[in-house]
């Protein structure tokens, strides 16, 4: 599998309006309003986080000034993630497999275009780790996910594009292309909630061991699938958010799951630490009859732009 070292990902928030607020000592404040009370105005700014400011220190005789907000926004992560996984080890050309726990890092970039009712994001993946000995993990993921909200409704269509190549699970060339409809179950600015449902078309090749005479075989797997998301994200605090997702493939006996949770924290101005927990399973990619699985701690810094 090719080395090299890419990730990106970008996210876009709702289009919103950003104000700039002239104040009487001469000093500029860009932020958004969040509610205003007893003569004074709490502002939530991109880079001093959140701030209050009384009316009678902005000059009368200027008004707020309005700028749009670009529809592109996007944010850059590197992880350390601590992971209890089986694999598979090769060794001189046979493959078996091994238990381990390990540590890796890995690097991420998303990119989120949004405008009315239309988003687009692109997502890019790359986790890497080596010992003097051997090569313990190598994956490279690229995706794109595209989502149509309908005007002044819960309802929403998206469909998701992904192209992977995964060492620890003997898989190249996997591609998924799934299409969903969905439902904003909580849409409020605390507090989001959303599931969908539909159908995939799977592919990918993928190393067996023939336990005959121990020799490697590659299989083309083609199949149609279900699918099931669910995401949400609960702010608990300003700068404090709970954020939770569960993916779904395949029917109850032959499936690939991902169970995240985890808590983000604004450190300061874009800079975020975020903590999670993962949970993957694939019942189709199995060693010695049982399937593949991975559970993951995971400490990540973002930022975001």
């Amino acid at each position: 599998m090719n080395k090299f070292i890419l990730s990106i990902i970008i996210i876009l928030p709702f289009t919103s309006n950003s104000e700039i607020f002239n104040l009487s000592n001469g000093d500029r404040v860009s932020g958004t309003t969040t509610f205003k009370s007893n003569n004074v105005i709490h502002v939530k700014s991109d880079f001093i986080g959140n701030i209050i400011i009384s009316e009678k220190d902005i000059k009368k005789n200027n008004k707020i000034a309005t700028k749009n907000k670009s529809p592109w926004s996007g944010q850059i992560s590197a992880s350390i993630l601590t992971r209890d996984s089986n694999t598979l080890k090769k060794s001189n050309d046979i493959v078996t497999e091994k238990n381990q726990l390990i540590d890796d890092i890995k690097l991420q970039l998303q990119t989120l275009y949004k405008k009315n009712n239309y988003e687009l994001k692109w997502i890019a993946k790359y986790r890497f780790y080596q010992t003097d000995i051997r090569q313990i993990d190598d994956l490279i993921s690229l995706s794109q996910e595209y989502k149509y909200s309908f005007p002044e409704k819960s309802y929403y269509l998206a469909a998701r594009t992904k192209y992977q190549q995964d060492y620890r699970r003997a898989i190249d060339h996997e591609i998924l292309q799934t299409i969903e409809v969905g439902v904003d179950l909580i849409k409020e600015k605390k507090m989001t909630l959303s599931t969908s449902i539909g159908g995939a078309y799977h592919r990918y090749l993928r190393t067996v061991v023939n336990t005959s005479n121990n020799e490697n075989v590659d299989r083309d797997v083609e199949l149609p699938k279900g699918v099931f998301t669910e995401n949400f994200r609960w702010e608990l605090i300003d700068d404090v958010a709970v954020i939770q997702q569960y993916k779904h493939q395949g029917d109850f006996s032959n499936y690939q799951i991902l169970f995240r949770v985890g808590v983000e924290n604004r450190m300061i101005s874009n800079v975020f630490l975020k903590l999670e927990y993962k949970i993957e399973e694939d019942t189709e990619v199995s060693y010695d009859d049982r399937g593949y699985y991975n559970r993951s701690l995971l400490a990540s810094i973002l930022y975001k732009f």
